[in-house]
């Protein structure tokens, strides 16, 4: 039997699918937010960034977990009207926006920090930081105002692919294709230059330095080249695939479900694995997630010991 009519026509599948993704999303940048605010040594510049971020990727997921999730689950039809999910869609452009000009700040700071170490402290000072973070979600807020809201165009739920598109007009199509496309795969490509050149640097730097410096600590600083090389690669890949996969790829499939998988789950899931990198390749983070390990660890052979003693 062909089962591709039932995935397609039975949306409950695809809110539970939007269910776990936006959960584990949620998880994930959640940690993330929550780690930032508690150790005392990501009360940097870059941990402050770091936390903007995050909140924008936890928001992002939170948006879909609560609307999209239980719409779809529930078949709720009342909730996808066109001005209903149209405000929905317009907050979910927003904190999209604002988790890439987060990248982008976070990326200058990752270049100033190799390329200029002095000036670096007043640079990112904590006033000019938190400038920095407030540009971020001004520039998401306030331009989405006029495009999304004041402007004849509208990002809204379609039925057709369980998922979000913009209204079929001249100026929504020059919106949709400029404003959110090329802005956005132009920024992705600005922070990847940059990342490039930082990691280049960083590379020629450790060169120099590999005379003066122990074969242990030589290896710890290639772990640490070769994490920063990973994250960024994989960060700026799964925003771009993302992008094409929304706009473009989803162009050349007929099937609802893969539509769907297309444009919701990639949408979705793009923000969820950011959390889930900053997480793996961060040290701090690696760190904490050890001695969580090793107490879960020995709080288990605690346990077998007694229960052997009590045996005994």
């Amino acid at each position: 039997m062909d089962t591709e009519p039932y995935v397609d026509h039975n949306p409950q599948i695809a809110g539970v699918l939007v269910f776990v993704t936006s959960f584990l999303g949620i998880i994930a940048n959640g940690i993330v937010v929550f780690w930032v605010c508690s150790l005392p040594s990501m009360q940097t510049s870059f941990g402050r960034m770091t936390r903007s971020q995050a909140t924008a990727d936890f928001l992002h997921d939170w948006s879909f977990f609560l609307y999209m999730a239980p719409m779809l689950t529930f078949n709720l039809k009342s909730w996808n009207s066109h001005d209903v999910s149209s405000i929905c869609g317009h907050l979910l452009l927003i904190f999209y926006d604002a988790c890439n000009a987060c990248h982008f700040f976070m990326a200058l700071n990752r270049t100033c920090a190799i390329f200029f170490p002095i000036q670096y402290p007043h640079i990112f000072s904590h006033r000019n930081v938190t400038i920095m973070n407030t540009f971020c979600w001004l520039s998401a807020i306030v331009p989405s105002i006029w495009t999304y809201r004041i402007a004849d165009c509208r990002f809204y739920y379609l039925d057709a692919i369980w998922g979000y598109t913009f209204d079929d007009n001249p100026l929504c199509g020059k919106i949709g294709w400029y404003y959110d496309f090329i802005k956005s795969v132009t920024t992705i490509l600005i922070i990847g230059v940059l990342d490039l050149v930082t990691f280049i640097k960083c590379r020629i730097h450790g060169a120099q330095l590999v005379a003066k410096i122990t074969d242990a600590q030589a290896r710890a600083k290639r772990r640490s080249e070769i994490h920063y090389a990973t994250q960024v690669c994989l960060q700026g890949c799964i925003f771009i695939l993302e992008l094409f996969s929304f706009f473009l790829f989803v162009n050349y499939v007929d099937s609802k479900m893969a539509k769907f998988a297309l444009t919701t789950i990639a949408w979705i899931s793009v923000h969820a694995l950011d959390g889930m990198i900053t997480i793996y390749f961060n040290k701090e983070f690696r760190a904490i997630i050890r001695r969580k390990r090793d107490i879960s660890a020995t709080h288990s052979v605690g346990q077998k010991a007694t229960h052997s003693s009590s045996q005994n």
